[in-house]
């Protein structure tokens, strides 16, 4: 187990990709497994637990750093309203899971892939 306050600067899409992750808020509490996608607001500071799988191996994660000026240009492309945390109570939320999508499992798995292959090349 490793946990750790952590601040995150940038938007961050986030897979856990093997064991748990507990991200503890101000005023909330989450719990990821593997499989689930999180959308982690810019300037959050939180508790990140990782939690190795039941069978010993190591809590994995594939991050994606996501720019403002990305999202601001993608948003209203998408009809996606922004908020702020004035808008709405659970605004004040800024870790969020993500409904499962095909689109999401794709990205997810061509970057894993990607990384994976990458990293057995290295020292070939």
């Amino acid at each position: 187990m490793t946990e750790k306050e952590q601040y995150v600067p940038s938007h961050v899409l986030m897979r856990v990709l093997a064991g748990r992750l507990s991200v503890v808020e101000a005023n909330s509490k989450h719990s990821f497994k593997q499989g689930d996608t999180l959308f982690v607001r810019r300037n959050t500071l939180a508790k990140f637990t990782e939690y190795p799988e039941d069978n010993g191996s190591p809590f994995k994660t594939l991050s994606i750093f996501l720019r403002k000026a990305f999202l601001q240009k993608y948003l209203p492309h998408e009809n996606i309203v922004s908020g702020t945390a004035n808008d709405h109570g659970d605004m004040l939320c800024r870790v969020k899971k993500l409904w499962p999508s095909a689109i999401m499992d794709n990205i997810f798995e061509s970057l894993r892939l990607y990384f994976d292959s990458a990293g057995s090349s290295v020292g070939s």
